[in-house]
């Protein structure tokens, strides 16, 4: 069963600002490939994953009730990018 996911106008105004769609988080999120990581708060998680334009995003995420709420989603810095590739061998 695919992941559900908790959109509303706060998120998706939010992430809109990092020139990112809800679209484009859920690609990043369900990528086959991502890595995840522990947040700095306990209760929000975080993947970096592609979408299928290639773009590499960090999505910071939330379960709440059975659902993904994304928090945050932003393309990696050129320094993160290439972190994330040396991990990624």
């Amino acid at each position: 069963m695919p992941p559900k996911f908790d959109w509303d106008v706060s998120n998706e105004e939010h992430i809109s600002r990092h020139d990112v769609t809800p679209y484009e988080a859920e690609e990043a999120m369900t990528d086959p490939e991502r890595v995840g990581f522990d947040a700095h708060d306990r209760d929000k998680k975080g993947v970096v994953g592609h979408t299928e334009e290639g773009r590499l995003l960090l999505v910071v995420y939330v379960v709440r009730n059975g659902m993904y709420r994304v928090i945050t989603a932003r393309d990696l810095n050129d320094r993160e990018k290439r972190a994330f590739r040396r991990r990624s061998r």
